[in-house]
């Protein structure tokens, strides 16, 4: 008898991912505990869909790397080998154990896109769904967020998709575009859970609720990525070239499969080695830099100014 899967949503903050993660639970795919997920909030207010175990572990991992979600860690080779990372591990296995071997169950934390070797380690035998959404979509709704530049922004989604890319190749994973929600539903929703394993849902008004188009609150569209001036090169190609290598359904199909059988795909991962990560982790660090001189500069100035007070 088959295994039940076991299924890692990948992808970026505002990619989807709880949206994605909403629908694969209605249709069955276990995400833990009702009481143990975050609460809906202004950002996500269907619910985030995301298992606070997972979160704790990888803020945990953040914080051992000195690095933040919209800072994150340039790792070196074999970083999840460190041994002042098993605590952490043994804290990932009990987790997993915790979950009901029975039934196809996963999970989803967009920071886990920065950690998947070590995910790996602690969840064997994982498949990854990738949620990929359009990097200037998600650099807009991260502006209004977190008041963050379309530049960082951008740069992030691109860091978060390159890392996770190359630390899934030769595993089963299925990539799976957030605009086909809206352009193709029925087509994509079976698409992805034939890949996580889960029956066919025949309740069309409970899907189209789950993926309502209320949730896109920005829609930009290729041409305006394309021209988008704060938009980097390095990410308007990332995505446009893995929109290109995926754009026929019957060569995503393929591409999918191959992955399933653990051999990858030599197109997506020929493409994926084109690239590099030193631009987009050198931006993100003096911006962080130049937040840290602003915040310290604002606070001799509050002192200067409570030193006048008090004078």
């Amino acid at each position: 008898m088959a295994q039940p899967r076991i299924i890692c949503l990948v992808g970026m903050h505002r990619s989807g991912t709880s949206m994605i993660a909403r629908l694969l639970n209605i249709c069955g795919l276990d995400l833990g505990p009702p009481e143990r997920l975050l609460k809906a909030d202004k950002a996500n207010p269907l619910g985030h869909f995301e298992h606070r175990g997972f979160l704790d572990i990888d803020r945990k991992l953040l914080k051992h790397f000195h690095a933040t979600w919209h800072n994150p860690p340039d790792l070196p080779p074999g970083w999840e080998t460190d041994p002042d990372l098993l605590p952490l591990l043994r804290q990932a296995h009990a987790l997993a154990a915790s979950f009901p071997q029975e039934k196809p169950w996963g999970w989803k934390e967009p920071r886990a896109s920065l950690f998947l070797p070590f995910w790996r380690q602690a969840v064997p035998n994982m498949r990854f769904l990738f949620c990929l959404r359009n990097p200037l979509e998600v650099a807009e709704s991260l502006q209004k967020r977190n008041r963050m530049a379309i530049e960082h922004g951008a740069w992030l989604w691109y860091l978060y998709t390159l890392s996770s890319l190359r630390d899934t190749q030769r595993c089963p994973r299925q990539f799976s575009f957030f605009d086909d929600y809206f352009a193709r539903r029925d087509e994509e929703i079976a698409r992805v859970l034939d890949f996580c394993g889960l029956g066919n849902f025949n309740d069309a008004a409970v899907l189209e609720s789950a993926i309502d188009g209320e949730l896109r609150h920005h829609e930009s569209g290729d041409r305006r990525l394309s021209d988008e001036l704060a938009a980097p090169a390095q990410c308007k190609d990332l995505y446009f070239g893995l929109r290109s290598i995926f754009a026929a359904r019957e060569q995503r199909s393929e591409v999918s499969n191959a992955a399933d059988g653990a051999v990858g795909s030599s197109a997506l991962d020929s493409f994926i080695a084109t690239f590099t990560s030193q631009a987009g982790f050198h931006y993100c660090s003096q911006r962080h830099f130049a937040a840290a001189k602003s915040a310290r500069s604002g606070q001799r100035f509050k002192k200067f100014l409570n030193s006048m007070r008090g004078g």
